[in-house]
């Protein structure tokens, strides 16, 4: 899992939810207090949200040079509440290879995927 923290000036909090079944793992992101609208949700190559902009978070996480850290985007109402989830085969759960996103930080943009207004690291429990 890992606990949202605003960024960047934003209030937003929110929780990521991770589990793995069968060899597939599935992320479901549910965010408060954010702008209405899109944003982007990606996993970044480092587990350190301690900037408040989230840079410390580094570059998007791509080991394969494809759209492997794309969580999606989050469509934000109006009462600041958004979700999304997602199930996939090509990451792993605390196993240490490569496709491995424990410890990996998600990031949460503003509606110009420029901006990171929310951070969280995934972590087993």
């Amino acid at each position: 899992e890992a606990m949202i923290e605003g960024k960047s000036g934003s209030e937003m909090t929110g929780m990521v939810i991770v589990s793995e079944t069968d060899g597939s793992v599935t992320v479901t992101v549910e965010i408060e207090k954010a702008p209405p609208g899109t944003h982007a949700a990606h996993l970044h190559e480092f587990g350190d949200c301690s900037s408040n902009d989230g840079e410390s978070a580094g570059g998007q996480w791509n080991p394969t040079e494809a759209d492997y850290g794309d969580l999606g985007d989050i469509e934000v109402g109006e009462d600041g509440y958004g979700s999304l989830a997602l199930t996939t085969d090509l990451w792993s759960l605390g196993t240490g290879d490569d496709n491995d996103i424990v410890g990996l930080a998600v990031i949460v943009h503003d509606n110009t995927a420029d901006a990171r207004i929310g951070c969280g690291v995934v972590v087993k429990k």
